[in-house]
């Protein structure tokens, strides 16, 4: 299976963009949270005592998003480093090939 394997750092990077504009998303939706589903000012008579119930879940989805943004940012910077090693790696076999076809081209008779 690993014979078969072809990366193309191009297509990391793709990857660590749509990441990134992913983690974007769960800002959003943790300020939507924040600001519209968490909201319990028109809780009146026995719906008073959800409102700590409904301020810790809010908490707590808060903090489940932020977590879910750390790690897509966590492993769009992991594809990113591992594109830029793939294309250092790239550059060297190269400039190895290079110099091996320059080495050849001295040598014909």
């Amino acid at each position: 299976m690993a014979g078969n394997l072809r990366v193309i750092p191009s297509e990391l990077n793709g990857f660590e963009g749509l990441l990134e504009r992913n983690t974007g998303h769960f800002k959003k939706i943790g300020e939507w949270a924040e600001s519209t589903a968490s909201d319990t000012s028109g809780f009146t008579g026995l719906m008073v005592v959800l409102v700590p119930a409904v301020e810790a879940v809010t908490a707590l989805y808060g903090e489940t998003l932020q977590l879910a943004h750390s790690a897509l940012r966590k492993v769009g910077e992991d594809l990113a480093e591992t594109a830029s090693e793939y294309e250092e790696i790239e550059r060297k076999v190269v400039l190895s090939l290079q110099k091996i076809q320059s080495d050849l081209d001295e040598i014909k008779v």
